[in-house]
């Protein structure tokens, strides 16, 4: 985006991986901004369960997906914090890939009342074969829930096919706000 368009990506993400990677990566980084601290929905240090205990370089989950009883206390800020500490009024296109905790998140941003042109965003839920049927229907319908509220604001919502070799499943979705 910041190549084709020529504009600025504010990027956040505060696991040891992600930061190796920037920290290693050749970027304009007048284009590409990017945070050590994660998006969530208190404006705090919140536990991020290890994805991998095996190497040092470790990605992180709020909401332990990985099912790992180790974590680090990371910061985290609200979107409407992240906003105002970037002196933003308006958010064009919003990704979120945040690990399992995408729909806290947009629940606190409707809350808010902050609606990007465009979200794009991966929800994930652990292996089918990790999950019974009773906590696969009550994610489903949370999801259901956020599709509806979504477009009780205002969006078209559309599936986006994601095909992962994670151990986990997803579904990534784009809610596109209607311009009047």
């Amino acid at each position: 985006l910041s190549n084709k368009f020529n504009c600025v990506v504010n990027c956040y993400d505060p696991t040891n991986v992600a930061i190796n990677f920037m920290n290693n990566k050749k970027y304009n980084k007048d284009l590409i901004k990017f945070y050590e601290y994660g998006i969530w929905i208190v404006d705090e240090k919140v536990k991020f369960y290890k994805q991998n205990t095996s190497t040092n370089l470790t990605g992180g989950s709020i909401t332990n997906l990985f099912e790992n009883s180790e974590f680090d206390l990371l910061q985290c800020y609200k979107l409407s914090t992240l906003m105002k500490k970037n002196n933003h009024n308006y958010i064009d296109v919003l990704k979120m890939d945040i690990e399992g905790a995408a729909m806290e998140v947009l629940n606190n941003i409707l809350q808010e009342k902050i609606f990007p042109g465009q979200i794009i965003v991966e929800f994930e839920y652990s292996e089918t074969d990790k999950i019974n049927e009773q906590e696969f229907k009550q994610w489903s319908k949370e999801l259901s829930n956020i599709v509806n509220k979504f477009k009780d604001n205002g969006y078209k919502c559309y599936n986006l096919p994601r095909y992962s070799h994670f151990p986990y499943s997803t579904i990534e979705i784009l809610f596109v706000k209607n311009q009047l």
